[in-house]
């Protein structure tokens, strides 16, 4: 089955990916911070829609990671644990500062019960995905 798209902008596109169960959310490029917030509410919105517990999240074309810290943990974070969401598959960006930044804003989570998980590569994070039921 093919994902079926819910948001494609110049940014990112986000789409229900039916064999997963899961929301994917793929960067196209480093969004601005109103196409990063943009983006993250179209994930909120599809997973409402489809009542997902799974996400993954390919970052791969970001050559840079500065999203707004406090915003993401203190209002979206929150929206995703409330909406049920239980597992994160994360797609390392290419770039290595993308890469280092991500998982720099990644430790300040330490307190997150979603189960959370990083990949080298979609592979990887579509298997660990599959595997939770």
């Amino acid at each position: 089955m093919s994902p079926e798209p819910y948001v494609e902008s110049d940014a990112y596109a986000v789409s229900w990916d039916p064999e997963l169960a899961a929301v994917v959310h793929e960067w196209h490029e480093t969004p601005t911070e109103q196409a990063f917030r943009d983006g993250v509410e179209d994930v909120l919105s599809l997973i409402e829609a489809r009542d997902a517990r799974k996400i993954l999240s390919d970052c791969r074309a970001l050559d840079s990671f500065t999203a707004d810290d406090e915003w993401l943990r203190e209002e979206w974070v929150p929206q995703l644990v409330s909406a049920g969401v239980e597992s994160l598959a994360v797609v390392y960006p290419e770039d290595s500062l993308a890469k280092f930044e991500l998982d720099k804003t990644a430790r300040t989570y330490t307190d997150l019960t979603i189960e959370t998980m990083f990949a080298t590569d979609v592979p990887e994070a579509r298997a660990w995905l599959q595997a939770r039921a």
